[in-house]
């Protein structure tokens, strides 16, 4: 997120974490909203915030 702007994808969190299925990461990603910890915009792609946390892009 501090990187590009926005958060990455679920295959790219897949990828990054080394688990084949995007499902198992969608599967993690509702629990986490469920107990509060992220946000997401339902059925919109790179839309995970950190609950608390806000990423200001500063310009150089």
């Amino acid at each position: 997120i501090k990187e590009h702007g926005y958060s990455p994808s679920y295959r790219e969190i897949a990828d990054g974490v080394g688990v084949r299925a995007v499902s198992t990461i969608a599967e993690r990603i509702h629990r986490l909203e469920d107990m509060g910890k992220i946000k997401t915009k339902m059925d919109i792609p790179r839309t995970i915030n950190v609950v608390g946390y806000q990423f200001v892009k500063i310009k150089k």
